[in-house]
């Protein structure tokens, strides 16, 4: 008897017609007991908007090959290798392979890695954690790249292991891309978890024996990527 008979009678028909007024909540906030119940799966939907290549993913492919002479021989005649780090299904590796540069790459997300839509690539990729040891992985890469996923790990504890990781695996170039504070795209993102800034990142990063600098202008996305050498002295741009 609460309700009038009036809004009542409202309430029933905008829930027939589905006009009744609602908002969209993010999934990543219901309760593991609803997800396990109605087989909610994360990934699926974090990756729902993430199925496809874009033009950026070859632009910036096609910049880093030529930056980093990736398609050129490393000092003992081999071709040169590069990790993505989170590579998720598969986009940069694509488009790295497109330009026949040798990538390899994993992910936490076994849906990422399962549903890649470039088959051919299944053999380069594999299911790990960033904070794995040496992300399981035995060999060394020319090029380590973290292309917008550090700022999604837990906390510092975590980044500090898979920046030691980076060097392990590293032969001697690395590139970050990472959303700042002042970026609108880091706190649009509920998975982002460590939020600092620019000097802060830098500061982190070379303490872990990492030379890391701005990227050049030309560089697409220049103002949230950063690139890295292992070489004393040495300078890239």
């Amino acid at each position: 008897e609460i309700h009038t008979p009036e809004f009542l009678q409202d309430w029933y028909y905008s829930h027939l017609l589905g006009t009744y007024p609602k908002s969209q909540i993010g999934l990543n906030i219901l309760p593991p007991i609803i997800k396990d119940h109605f087989m909610i799966e994360d990934d699926y939907f974090y990756f729902s908007n993430r199925k496809s290549i874009e033009v950026k993913h070859f632009l910036m492919a096609r910049q880093w090959k030529d930056f980093f002479w990736l398609n050129k021989l490393d000092d003992n005649g081999k071709q040169k290798k590069v990790l993505d780090i989170g590579c998720g299904m598969g986009h940069y590796l694509f488009a790295l392979d497109s330009f026949s540069v040798d990538g390899y790459g994993f992910d936490q997300s076994k849906f990422a890695v399962n549903n890649t839509p470039y088959k051919f690539l299944k053999q380069k990729m594999w299911v790990a954690n960033a904070t794995d040891t040496n992300f399981k992985t035995e060999e060394k890469y020319d090029l380590v790249m973290a292309i917008d996923i550090l700022e999604h790990l837990n906390n510092e504890e975590e980044l500090d292991k898979v920046l030691q990781n980076m060097v392990n695996v590293g032969k001697q170039y690395f590139i970050f891309s990472i959303p700042f504070i002042g970026d609108p795209n880091l706190p649009a993102d509920p998975t982002h978890h460590i939020k600092q800034s620019k000097d802060w990142w830098l500061t982190k990063i070379r303490s872990h024996g990492i030379n890391v600098q701005s990227a050049p202008v030309e560089f697409y996305f220049h103002d949230q990527i950063l690139i890295g050498f292992r070489k004393e002295g040495e300078l890239i741009i």
